[in-house]
């Protein structure tokens, strides 16, 4: 009797605590105040029929920018998204951190194709990287040789400080390999990538710049579209692969491959132009083919709105 009185209480506790946590839980989560625009969403699944009938989501999404203007939510199932259109929306939740970029960290998704996978310090520091270097980069953007020596230069840097931070005083060996190439500075690449493959790229890339952020959207947007999206995206990334380890050997480069395949594409993928580039453009971190894609920390003050914790943003520059 007192047993089963004691698993009964147990039962009755266990039930409260995980309905208080799921309440805490959908109240971070709930909209205070107004609710920006956007198409018709239904309870439990929000635009989801929209999102499957879409057969190239970009050209919609910027059809809502014209009908509801820079900042418009489409709800996915339970996930709240809030597109924006624009730099200056972003300011003021990005100085106060009530926003992550999450740009790497969602494009890096597109690389399990290939066996390329990141862990989550790894995503912070080729940020770190990115937020240090990218205007270098973007200058040497269309000299292959010369931005593959930079990322590697780059690398070693970022390798070198963590090294110093962790009481290690010795040269790490991308050091030291980057010494031998740099006495081979003079090569130069004579069979380049063809042109084709990083706009074919861009191109899928830019027809669902919520895909490539991971298993939810896996098949949103039209099933079949994706599908073979991601076959494509395969089969370049591999093509892209293939040509950075045959110039690495060219150039003497002896590096993280996985690093600097990402790094390569981010630059070769972004929008951004080194003369051109604002204080903004550091602050909100990388993008692909002008896209990034944020996370909500905390309530965010994004315009006249209050936008909830853990709403995935997705902004156009």
């Amino acid at each position: 009797m007192v047993q089963e009185v004691i698993i009964t209480t147990a039962a009755v506790i266990l039930g409260i605590s995980t309905l208080y946590y799921l309440l805490l839980r959908l109240a971070q989560n709930a909209w205070v105040g107004d609710i920006p625009p956007g198409p018709t969403s239904y309870p439990g699944i929000g635009c989801l029929l929209l999102y499957l009938k879409i057969p190239e989501l970009v050209h919609q999404i910027e059809k809502y920018f014209i009908v509801y203007g820079n900042i418009f939510t489409m709800k996915c199932g339970r996930q709240k998204v809030v597109f924006t259109l624009g730099n200056e929306s972003l300011m003021k939740a990005t100085k106060e951190k009530q926003i992550e970029n999450t740009t790497i960290r969602d494009f890096s998704k597109v690389f399990s194709a290939v066996n390329t996978t990141l862990k989550s310090q790894e995503v912070v520091y080729l940020q770190n990287i990115w937020d240090a270097s990218f205007l270098e980069m973007l200058k040497v953007r269309e000299d292959d040789a010369a931005l593959m020596r930079l990322i590697a230069d780059k690398i070693c840097q970022e390798d070198e400080k963590i090294a110093l931070e962790n009481g290690l005083l010795t040269a790490s060996p991308s050091s030291k390999d980057l010494l031998k190439s740099k006495n081979d500075a003079n090569i130069i690449l004579e069979d380049g990538l063809e042109p084709e493959v990083l706009e074919n790229l861009s191109d899928i890339l830019k027809q669902r710049p919520l895909h490539w952020r991971g298993l939810f959207f896996k098949y949103f947007g039209g099933w079949r579209q994706n599908k073979l999206a991601r076959v494509e995206i395969q089969e370049k990334i591999e093509e892209i692969q293939e040509y950075l380890n045959t110039s690495s050997q060219t150039l003497n480069i002896q590096t993280e491959k996985r690093f600097l395949l990402i790094l390569y594409l981010l630059v070769k993928l972004s929008k951004l132009q080194h003369f051109s580039a604002q204080k903004s453009d550091l602050q909100l971190g990388p993008d692909v083919c002008g896209w990034r894609t944020f996370t909500c920390q905390e309530y965010a003050d994004i315009q006249k709105y209050k936008v909830p914790k853990y709403t995935l943003i997705v902004a156009k520059i």
